[in-house]
């Protein structure tokens, strides 16, 4: 009789140990998978994170002017500029509601000018000084591939005769595409102590602005170029 008390009592005691060691192990291997799939979570989520815009300097406005055209995209052939020849400031040139037109540069800018080029605007012969900012140095034909909402360009106003000199350019900001399977953009522009005017315009008539970046400072409802 006692020995079977002896060896019950052993018995239990095995299955106890046994239970307890299995829930140890169990705690054991469950930890460290829990902190992988915290570490998982957290590098998945700066991963898909959007990193912050750079914030521009105080009072500056710069807009989108394109960049590189997409992969596999040719940019048109520019039949309307000849070699030297840029697009020089002529009515309000310090406004957004400025125009350009086509002309050259004389006069190099540099620090012995304080930033201006002499220029002159082939309409007049008038040779100007004004900032370099100013003057369109390098601009090309658009495509459709590469506008999109916000994007700052040009706009050409032909003249119905034919007379390149008495051409003119004024800026334009994208606002829809949806106008596009007519051949024309839905444009905004931002006249003089007004509210903003939206218009349609052909695409084969806006140009691209490789050089320079323009800046601007919001003075009213009006956009002031920066020098």
């Amino acid at each position: 009789m006692k020995l079977s008390v002896y060896i019950l009592c052993g018995f239990m005691m095995f299955v106890f140990t046994a239970c307890g060691t299995t829930s140890a192990s169990l705690n054991i291997n469950t930890a460290p998978s829990q902190q992988s799939q915290q570490q998982a979570q957290s590098s998945q989520k700066n991963q898909t994170e959007a990193p912050k815009p750079q914030p521009q300097p105080a009072g500056v406005i710069t807009f989108d002017q394109g960049g590189p055209l997409p992969k596999g995209v040719q940019p048109p052939v520019d039949t309307y500029l000849k070699p030297g020849e840029v697009f020089v400031p002529g009515y309000a040139p310090d406004r957004f509601e400025g125009n350009w037109g086509i002309g050259k540069i004389i006069t190099p800018a540099s620090e012995k000018t304080k930033g201006e080029a002499e220029a002159v605007q082939f309409y007049d012969n008038k040779p100007i000084w004004i900032s370099a900012n100013f003057i369109i140095t390098k601009s090309r034909p658009a495509t459709a591939e590469e506008l999109h909402e916000g994007m700052l360009v040009l706009c050409g106003k032909i003249d119905e005769y034919g007379r390149r000199n008495y051409d003119t350019w004024f800026l334009g900001v994208v606002k829809s595409m949806e106008y596009l399977y007519k051949g024309e953009i839905l444009m905004e522009r931002y006249p003089h102590d007004a509210l903003p005017k939206q218009f349609q315009w052909k695409l084969n008539l806006i140009r691209i602005i490789e050089e320079p970046t323009l800046r601007f400072k919001k003075v009213g409802n009006n956009y002031m170029k920066l020098p």
